[in-house]
């Protein structure tokens, strides 16, 4: 199947200012098992943040293999391609990794789930063969749901991440496989890659480690309409050990409305240690529960 998506429209003076990211994917079934699935990808990426502008062209192969009903273990091999300019400095990459993630879902629903829990893991152990950094990054996120009400009013949510990158020298890592935190998928009250170090002109760097945490309530006020009080916080670390220390932090709340795909999300948030230069609120929408 083929796929592709444009974004910031609006902000966009031209082609060459947009995101975009366009996929040829296959999939074959029962791949020497009832089990497994192999996976072929081929995507081109144009990405323009506060952190970097990135033209890349990735490709790469694997299995999925359904241990059961919640367990999925996924290997692959992945090569890509890149020109990543950065305020300081431009390069290219030509990254080949071995991406291996294991899963493992007890939750009642995948868009918007009440109860049970998730975990995911991965470790991909890389190398530029356009330069000189080898690299492993690992990543663990976790969560878990619990509606202590018999009416299903109320869902209590909670989510926890921690990542790190071994091996090599910050500046050595190509600057989108570093890790940012900020947005809504993570750390609500900021804007999208904000939290975590900076240059001097106060634009993100991105880190060798990353702490993330979230707690929800989701309480049902209407048939089809909720209301989702939320905390989240977390930090990106210059070292590959994670810093618990210097949490950021945003609060905030936000609505949601079922629909047969899924609930829609629109999520307002602040920062409760709003430092200077920074956003005083920030607002994020989506499709599915932010985790």
């Amino acid at each position: 199947r083929v796929e592709g998506s444009v974004s910031r429209i609006g902000e966009a003076d031209s082609f060459e200012n947009l995101n975009y990211s366009t996929a040829i994917l296959f999939e074959k079934p029962a791949f020497y098992g009832i089990k497994n699935t192999f996976t072929a990808n081929l995507r081109g990426v144009q990405e323009f943040t506060d952190a970097y502008k990135r033209r890349s062209l990735r490709g790469g192969f694997g299995v999925r293999r359904e241990i059961d009903k919640r367990q999925t273990l996924t290997a692959a091999l992945d090569m890509d391609w890149s020109r990543i300019t950065e305020p300081a400095k431009e390069s290219e990459h030509l990254i080949a990794s071995i991406p291996l993630e294991y899963s493992y879902d007890a939750s009642d629903n995948k868009l918007d789930p009440s109860e049970g829990y998730r975990f995911s893991a991965l470790l991909e152990p890389a190398t530029d063969l356009a330069g000189s950094a080898s690299f492993v990054k690992v990543r663990v996120t976790a969560s878990a749901y619990y509606t202590p009400d018999a009416a299903d009013n109320v869902t209590l949510a909670a989510r926890a991440s921690v990542g790190s990158i071994m091996g090599a020298d910050r500046s050595a890592i190509p600057a989108d496989r570093r890790f940012y935190a900020g947005g809504g998928g993570s750390i609500r009250g900021f804007a999208y890659q904000a939290v975590g170090p900076k240059n001097a002109a106060g634009k993100p760097t991105g880190g060798l480690s990353v702490v993330e945490a979230s707690l929800e309530a989701r309480i049902k006020v209407a048939d089809k309409f909720g209301i989702v009080p939320f905390v989240d916080f977390g930090n990106v670390g210059t070292s590959s050990t994670p810093d618990f220390t210097d949490l950021r932090m945003g609060a905030g709340v936000g609505i949601r409305y079922v629909t047969p795909f899924g609930p829609l999300r629109l999520d307002v948030g602040v920062p409760i240690n709003r430092r200077k230069g920074e956003d005083s609120w920030a607002i994020y929408a989506g499709i599915g529960q932010a985790f």
